[in-house]
Formats: C-alpha cells, sequence, structure tokens
C-alpha cells in the first residue's frame, strides 16, 4: 500500500547532492533499492528513472503535505517528470519522480544503477 509521504529518489536530490537542500525538512529513512524493473538514463546531465531490468539505488524520504508542490515545480510535473508509485525491494510503496513521454525516449541509458557512483566515474 502506497504510503503517502513517501518518496523514493535516486538523483540530484539525494543527500549531498546538488538539489538535496530540497529534502532539508524531510527525514531521511536510509538507503534503498527499487525492485528490478527501472533503468537510469542521463537527460543533459539529469538523472531519469525509466522502465527497465535493474534495480536502482537511492533514498527513501520522509516529506510532509507542504513538500510536494514545490518538488513536482522542481521536477517539472507533469511535463518533463511524473510522480509514480514504486516499489522497493523491501516491499514498501513509496512515491517517485519517472521521465515522462518524449523526454525518456530522447534521454541517453547508462549502466550504472547507482547515480551517486555514475557522477563519481565521471569526474574520474
Amino acid at each position: 500500500m502506497l504510503d503517502d509521504d513517501l518518496l523514493f529518489v535516486y538523483g540530484s536530490l539525494m543527500s549531498g547532492l546538488a538539489a538535496a537542500d530540497m529534502l532539508a525538512n524531510a527525514t531521511l529513512l536510509g538507503s534503498r533499492k527499487t525492485t528490478p524493473h527501472f533503468s537510469l538514463v542521463t537527460l543533459n546531465g539529469y538523472p531519469g528513472l525509466v522502465s527497465g531490468t535493474a534495480s536502482i539505488q537511492g533514498e527513501l524520504y520522509r516529506v510532509a503535505p507542504a513538500a510536494w508542490r514545490p518538488l513536482d515545480r522542481y521536477e517539472g510535473v507533469p511535463h518533463l517528470y511524473g510522480r509514480h508509485p514504486l516499489e522497493l525491494t523491501d516491499g514498501t510503496i513509496a512515491w517517485a519522480y519517472l521521465l515522462t513521454g518524449d523526454y525518456s525516449l530522447a534521454a541517453v541509458p547508462i549502466e550504472a544503477t547507482d547515480w551517486r557512483r555514475y557522477l563519481t566515474q565521471q569526474d574520474g
């Protein structure tokens, strides 16, 4: 069952990354992985999540209801990303931002299943 307060993040919203301040008032519940139904992609240097066959590493947060509007705006909902429920390997169902339509088709697949590790490899 979906918990409306849970958000799974896998890219720039993760702790220590570019947009982590968007979740400054949220509670980090720890590292998690998706079930093996997704792939990481990059679109002009930004991470995206699309359908695939991998488990993607990320973080789970509990967010306040007031946080959804700014997060949706930041993610470009509904044009660039859509907020969708997804299942994590521990059985939790949380919201996550997935690339939409034409943007998912224009994105470049990457082999990484962890955006943080991907960024480190790009810097090295």
